[in-house]
């Protein structure tokens, strides 16, 4: 193995494309799917970004070059573990019952 490559990117980039289908598909209507590839996305270019503007500050862009690879495909797990989350938790609140109101009916 090479000293400079990253030993984690297959495992990250496998968990990037299995929670970004996973976010994608469990999105309830086309609204919430095109939300969650746009919070993958957009956490994908904040890692980029991140990484290409240390190797600015730094002045060796090879270095910002690899780091923002590595920082765009582990901000989009997070991003995209985070809309899973978020899709469980709009799933649940769909799912609730309505709160019953003491002494009389809902109706009234």
């Amino acid at each position: 193995m090479d000293a400079n490559q990253n030993p984690f990117g297959g495992i990250l980039l496998l968990l990037l494309v299995a929670l970004t289908v996973w976010a994608i598909i469990k999105g309830k209507g086309m609204k919430w799917k095109l939300l969650n590839l746009l919070i993958i996305v957009g956490s994908i270019a904040f890692g980029l970004g991140t990484g290409f503007a240390a190797g600015m500050w730094s002045d060796n862009m090879s270095f910002g070059g690899h780091l923002g690879l590595a920082l765009g495909s582990l901000f989009g797990v997070v991003g995209a573990y985070e809309c899973v989350s978020l899709n469980k938790r709009r799933n649940a609140i769909a799912a609730a019952p309505e709160p019953v109101v003491p002494g009389g009916s809902p109706d009234e």
